[in-house]
């Protein structure tokens, strides 16, 4: 029976994930500034950092928390260098 609890709350969590990630792509699609791009792709990434978190919950599986961890240094060192564009941008 936790089994199947445990497999309802995985297979919710995929489609919610799924379903944020069709409308962080419209963000990014739409935009209308640079800045609001770089926040959409930054929650992107965080929104796949978290599934492969569940995913390596679900299978038992540390490969995946490893694969996450750099995917979240990756990440943040991107975020740091757009915003850093994005101020000197605004600084011309």
């Amino acid at each position: 029976m936790l089994d199947l609890i445990q497999g309802f709350f995985v297979d919710s969590f995929f489609v919610f994930i799924i379903l944020a990630l069709f409308l962080i792509i419209n963000r990014l699609r739409l935009g209308p500034t640079l800045a609001d791009r770089v926040v959409a792709l930054d929650l992107f990434s965080t929104l796949i950092l978290s599934a492969i978190v569940v995913a390596s919950l679900y299978l038992s599986d540390s490969l995946y928390s490893d694969a996450a961890l750099i995917l979240g240094i990756v990440s943040f060192m991107g975020t740091v260098v757009f915003a850093r564009f994005i101020e000197d941008q605004e600084n011309d």
